[in-house]
């Protein structure tokens, strides 16, 4: 069994960070962010995360600074589920490693690949 894993979910809509929190594991820990300036709040309180994901934002600018950031002293994976393409792109030259080419849904299995979770 792999060991509990805590993700950063950035994600406007709430629909979305339940359909996330849902799929991840039981073991799996998920802290939502719904704004990009959350999500840089959680993250330089809590630098426990073993993943970040980055979903559909409202200021994609913001999104951007924010990946470019936190690549810049985070290991992990930083998966980009959202559903432009253009933004997509932009997000893994960002900093992004992980990118879901059709639907936000594979960002679980992406983690469950990641993380070798069953």
């Amino acid at each position: 069994m792999a060991e509990p894993r805590s993700v950063l979910l950035v994600e406007k809509s709430s629909d979305w960070a339940k359909v996330f929190r849902d799929r991840l594991p039981a073991e799996a820990t998920m802290v939502w962010a719904p704004s990009v300036s959350e999500a840089e709040r959680l993250y330089r309180d809590h630098r426990w995360f073993d993943a970040v994901i980055i979903g559909d934002v409202d200021l994609p600018a913001e999104a951007l600074a924010f990946v470019t950031s936190v690549r810049s002293d985070f290991r992990g994976p930083i998966i980009a589920a959202v559903t432009n393409v253009d933004a997509k792109v932009e997000l893994v030259k960002a900093g992004c490693n992980h990118w879901i080419k059709l639907q936000k849904i594979e960002a679980i299995n992406s983690l469950r690949l990641v993380f070798d979770w069953r």
